[in-house]
């Protein structure tokens, strides 16, 4: 990142970073992370309340990182933004579709499961209808079926 930057270049770099948006049924909400610079960081009602929200964050913490002249701390933007839609409950992760995300991804039992940080017997179960994935490992299996660019970097 340059050491001057016009606000105009701020608002376009800060809006390049990654930002997720899922629901939570613990919180019966929506909520957004931005994945290189902080994790769980805000909720509301609506995607796109959320999505909003998540650009005003990404904002404010390049604006504090350059106010306080920190510029190497500032990790660069990974110019992807979507939203997972777990609102479902009823697992929409059957053992079948599990298997056609790992074979999409064209990829073992054994390195699906390194993606996704569960052990090859957890993929095992799942891809045999035995156990359903839930919480992390559901939404993770959400990206891997909608943007599997994104896991093939974990690889």
């Amino acid at each position: 990142m340059k050491a001057r930057m016009t606000e105009a270049q701020i608002k376009d770099y800060a809006r390049r970073y990654t930002k997720v948006v899922y629901w939570s049924d613990e919180d019966k909400a929506f909520v957004g992370s931005l994945p290189e610079l902080c994790g769980p960081c805000c909720d509301g009602k609506t995607e796109e309340e959320v999505f909003s929200q998540l650009s005003e964050i990404a904002y404010e913490m390049v604006m504090d990182k350059l106010e306080g002249l920190d510029y190497g701390s500032i990790p660069e933007p990974g110019n992807l933004s979507f939203v997972v839609n777990t609102r479902c409950n009823n697992s929409p992760h059957s053992g079948s579709r599990v298997a056609q995300i790992r074979k999409s991804l064209n990829v073992s039992q054994s390195v699906f499961a390194q993606m996704l940080g569960v052990s090859r017997y957890t993929v095992l179960k799942w891809e045999n209808g035995t156990r359903s994935p839930e919480g992390a490992s559901a939404r993770l299996l959400e990206i891997a079926a909608s943007h599997p660019e994104t896991m093939l970097h974990h690889i």
